[in-house]
């Protein structure tokens, strides 16, 4: 489906949410606002659990550095830098 303003391919927003007609223009501007609000909180919702993952993996290793070393210790710390390095990335 194409928008009816500028011809742009429509985003697939599933099977449940009906398009209005191409002529109801104030409609399709509701949609599109429902749209980007909804997205909107979706990218907001997945940064605040990377942002609580960072902080718990921070917290993690700060822990097991404390405690005495060994070999599967190391190992497990150095598990949480790497995905730690990943999400900071």
């Amino acid at each position: 489906m194409r928008c009816p303003a500028c011809g742009q391919p429509c985003e697939h927003l599933g099977t449940k949410i009906e398009a209005p007609p191409k002529t109801k223009l104030r409609e399709w501007g509701a949609l599109q606002e429902w749209f980007f609000m909804r997205k909107r909180a979706i990218l907001l919702a997945r940064q605040e659990q990377l942002v609580r993952r960072k902080h718990w993996l921070e917290r993690e290793i700060e822990k097991h550095q404390s405690l005495t070393e060994d070999k599967q210790r190391r190992a497990y710390i150095l598990k949480l830098e790497t995905e730690l390095a990943e999400i900071a990335a």
